[in-house]
């Protein structure tokens, strides 16, 4: 569960983005997030990033009821993708009918230039990560692994112009998500444009160029929740969607994401290979 940017203090951590990095929780269910989420969230004065804002019991809403809520599922982009896996897609969907069988209201939206999003967070990232890390990466660079010094390099490629451009549209882009949220409780899209990738199959420069799900909600700095929606039929690999809820209301993921995994039980699910590892 990728918080609220600011819900959880940053201090004592490396960063790669100042303005994007959150510390997260990860656990089997949408349920122990809440549990975790009402543990670690809140001000501290050593992170200048914390917001003071107050902290809800994110379980005290999880009652497995989605009705009265509304989804907005953006088609565009986000689902019409050439390169998104079918499978993924058809499971993503199937968990929208089973929301939506629950009482959840369904409605078609749109997200406002999803793909400069993407290309504003990456500049960012690139940008922030090369200024905090530049003094080890000119003496240390083969310390650093080669998918974060990949990141992080190309921020020898950015000036001042290109980060001062980004930051620019991420005032837009943060206005603009904001307005999307006072008709809906939570957006719902895939969250990658595959299963989980096998370590050999990894490519950080073809994730470079193609449509990405996950940079717009760290540009915006709001909720977003990976929950599991079934697996591949070719290696058996998860298949993850986000559930994506307004600044400071994580609690509208959390219910979502809570109910769908009473109605569901692939979040206890392993891939057939893991089981077999794992009795062998």
């Amino acid at each position: 569960m990728k918080q609220t940017y600011g819900r959880v203090s940053k201090w004592g951590c490396v960063p790669l983005g100042y303005s994007l990095d959150g510390i997260n929780p990860m656990a089997r269910s949408a349920y122990d997030c809440a549990l975790m989420l009402n543990v670690i969230a809140g001000y501290d004065p050593k992170d200048p990033c914390t917001a003071p804002v107050p902290v809800p019991d994110y379980t005290a809403t999880l009652d497995g009821s989605v009705k009265g809520m509304t989804i907005g599922v953006p088609h565009t982009y986000f689902f019409d993708a050439p390169q998104l896996h079918p499978e993924l897609r058809a499971a993503v969907l199937q968990a929208v009918e089973v929301l939506a069988a629950a009482g959840a209201t369904i409605k078609e939206v749109v997200v406002p230039h999803p793909a400069e999003a993407k290309d504003a967070t990456t500049i960012l990232i690139a940008g922030e990560g090369f200024a905090y890390h530049q003094p080890d990466m000119s003496t240390r660079f083969a310390d650093y692994g080669k998918y974060t010094w990949e990141v992080i390099a190309r921020g020898l490629l950015l000036n001042a112009s290109d980060y001062v451009q980004a930051q620019r549209f991420r005032s837009y882009f943060r206005a603009a998500i904001a307005e999307l949220f006072e008709d809906i409780d939570v957006l719902i899209t895939p969250t990658t444009l595959g299963p989980a990738a096998l370590r050999s199959e990894m490519n950080a420069n073809a994730q470079l160029t193609s449509p990405g799900f996950t940079s717009q909600w760290n540009l915006a700095g709001i909720p977003a929740m990976a929950v599991p929606v079934g697996f591949s039929s070719e290696h058996h690999m998860p298949l993850s969607m986000q559930i994506i809820s307004a600044a400071y209301d994580e609690a509208a993921a959390f219910k979502v994401g809570d109910a769908y995994q009473r109605l569901t039980d692939f979040h206890l699910q392993v891939p057939p290979i893991a089981a077999e590892v794992a009795v062998g």
